[in-house]
């Protein structure tokens, strides 16, 4: 297995991420505009009107949305990884790896 040092901590990527770190303040410093040329707009603009706040609740009306707003499946889809994560290092004695799935022959055994 080739180790963390040699791939995402590998010295030409932490250059990387270091210039980004470096050159993307400075440059986005530059790009503004001066004060006198900047554009503002009326706060009172963007405020929503005030009968949004009393409207009813959003009624889901196709079965992809009723899918997609249900406290069912997200449950059950929680439930589905934490029982993978205490499965894997309860149960396999699993180690915490980047890879984890590579080592040993895969994660399931047969």
């Amino acid at each position: 297995m080739i180790p963390t040092s040699h791939t995402i901590f590998a010295g030409f990527n932490l250059f990387i991420v270091i210039a980004l770190l470096v050159v993307l303040p400075v440059l986005n410093r530059m790009m503004l505009t001066s004060t006198e040329n900047r554009v503002y707009i009326d706060r009172t603009l963007l405020e929503e009107p005030a009968e949004s706040a009393t409207q009813d609740q959003y009624v889901a009306r196709t079965p992809a949305e009723k899918l997609e707003n249900s406290r069912l499946v997200s449950l059950l889809t929680g439930a589905m990884g934490l029982a993978f994560i205490l499965y894997y290092f309860i149960v396999q004695s699993g180690t915490w790896a980047f890879s984890f799935m590579a080592h040993r022959g895969g994660f399931w055994k047969v």
